[in-house]
């Protein structure tokens, strides 16, 4: 199958073969669901699907982040200087 031009593949065929249609537990899709009502006029509906290896990766880039932020603080104040 063939991607056109702004298309999304959603088939296996997209996939690596690492990846296929192998479910093991870190690619097994985890589900999480909330609501919450403010003063029954306000009804907020959340739904997230990860699996443990795309929370692995998110909490890779958040450390990246979290770690690049004393640096740009420290060179902010020494600019001052």
């Amino acid at each position: 199958m063939t991607a056109r031009s702004g298309e999304i593949v959603t088939t296996d065929e997209a996939l690596p073969p690492a990846i296929g249609n192998e479910a093991g537990p870190l690619s097994t899709p985890q589900t999480a669901r909330t609501r919450i009502s403010i003063a029954d006029r306000v009804i907020l509906d959340a739904e997230v699907k990860a699996t443990p290896l795309g929370l692995l990766a998110i909490g890779g880039l958040v450390t990246a982040i979290l770690l690049s932020v004393p640096p740009i603080i420290r060179a902010a104040r020494e600019r001052e200087r």
